[in-house]
């Protein structure tokens, strides 16, 4: 990879002129309208990153979910036992994922070599489903006893303009075990689908009823599995 590509991975989108790899590091904003009905929210999700790219095809969300796995297996092999600390987002302290750029840019850059397009989260996210699933956790569908101190330092406060990473974050402190179910699902499937709808209509504490439309399936997926693996190897506050 080239020094102008460390560069762009910081700076905004990259290219595939300069990389196989692409990053949306500072997404155009985008406002997804208040839910309706018994529980309306007052969420906007201001950061949905580039929708018109994140709503790509079945063959081009396919492609970029393949892409998005082999350099998350790679990481995670070589990585060893830093591979948790490439996991980024807003939520790992880490903005517009500058881990996963450090990482491709530099001592990890054989990784993303031959993969045509992916993004950070999408990649974030395929390497925190590796790393969950190696721990197997024990999580109950809903969480059972949540300090909200802990679990607002984490996710920040909904009640103005948040993030994806916000909202991901609050699903899965509360429901923990339907977002590790939701990764045992099949990428772009039905049983996908479904439980991602179940993730965010059986937690009513982040405010918003159904997935956000203008953003992919395999966006939301790669945030939830970032705050999932975040939460449950977090360092609680003393």
């Amino acid at each position: 990879m080239s020094y102008r590509l460390a560069s762009l991975i910081f700076g905004g989108l990259l290219t595939l002129a300069a990389s196989p790899i692409y990053a949306q590091a500072s997404p155009p904003q985008g406002v997804i309208p208040p839910g309706q009905g018994a529980r309306p929210t007052s969420t906007t999700l201001q950061r949905d990153y580039d929708s018109a790219r994140m709503s790509a095809g079945a063959r081009a969300t396919s492609d970029m979910r393949k892409n998005s796995l082999t350099i998350a297996k790679c990481i995670a092999r070589r990585g060893g036992d830093r591979a948790g600390s490439y996991v980024g987002g807003g939520l790992a302290g880490d903005p517009d994922y500058e881990r996963i750029g450090e990482a491709l840019t530099g001592r990890l850059q054989g990784c993303a070599q031959g993969q045509e397009v992916a993004t950070a989260i999408t990649i974030s996210g395929a390497l925190a489903e590796e790393l969950v699933h190696a721990q197997a956790p024990q999580l109950a569908d809903r969480a059972t006893a949540v300090n909200e101190d802990d679990a607002h330092r984490f996710f920040g406060n909904l009640t103005g303009p948040v993030s994806l990473d916000n909202i991901a974050g609050c699903l899965a402190v509360y429901s923990p075990g339907l977002v590790n179910k939701l990764l045992a699902t099949e990428s772009g499937s039905a049983e996908e689908a479904a439980a991602l709808a179940q993730v965010y209509g059986q937690t009513p504490e982040c405010q918003m009823s159904a997935p956000p439309s203008s953003v992919s399936a395999l966006h939301q997926r790669g945030a939830l599995a970032t705050a999932l693996y975040k939460w449950t190897n977090r360092t609680p506050e003393a």
